[in-house]
């Protein structure tokens, strides 16, 4: 693409002396021209999609990208693409939280049967399957925890067993979400 002042000299306006006015209607001209063909280069490249949401929906949306501090479209981008590759974006705090818990609980195990098999000087078959096992329980553990994450139901259900009480809470939340 042109300059303005390869554009300027490709119109003539460089050789004689131009009027302001006439310098301000090519530069128009140009704009218009220079939009044109970048349109028209990056529609090749891109394609552009419409989405529309209620105030609701895009408040959760807004909410949770300032959250991740990036833009409302990017985070959309990558929930889309994270869906359809099956891949967990966004995983839950609860979930990260408890998942670590269970983590350092078994290492704490593997360290101690390790240390306990060096004090002894002696390694048993029993001691390999037992390591083995915990390595397999906690490969298994992490693996439900992203690749099945919790639905709202099962949240509820979750917390609601750790939590008795927070059933009132939420009694209240649905009858004053009924009255809106």
């Amino acid at each position: 693409m042109e300059t303005f002042y390869q554009y300027l000299q490709r119109m003539g306006l460089l050789e004689y002396d131009a009027s302001p006015s006439v310098i301000a209607e090519a530069k128009r001209e140009f704009r218009k021209a220079y939009q044109k063909d970048y349109q028209k280069n990056y529609r090749k490249k891109k394609v552009r999609k419409d989405l529309y949401f209620s105030p609701q929906e895009f408040n959760r949306l807004s909410s949770l990208a300032r959250k991740h501090k990036k833009p409302v479209s990017k985070l959309c981008k990558e929930l889309i693409f994270g869906y359809m590759d099956k891949q967990f974006i966004l995983p839950d705090d609860d979930q990260v939280r408890s998942l670590e818990l269970y983590l350092r609980g078994v290492t704490n195990n593997i360290n101690q049967l390790v240390r306990y098999i060096h004090q002894r000087k002696d390694l048993h078959y029993d001691d390999i399957i037992s390591l083995t096992n915990q390595v397999n329980e906690m490969e298994s553990v992490v693996s439900r925890t992203f690749r099945n994450p919790d639905d709202l139901e099962g949240f509820l259900r979750n917390h609601l067993e750790k939590n008795p009480s927070a059933i009132y809470t939420l009694e209240n939340f649905i009858n004053q979400f009924n009255k809106r």
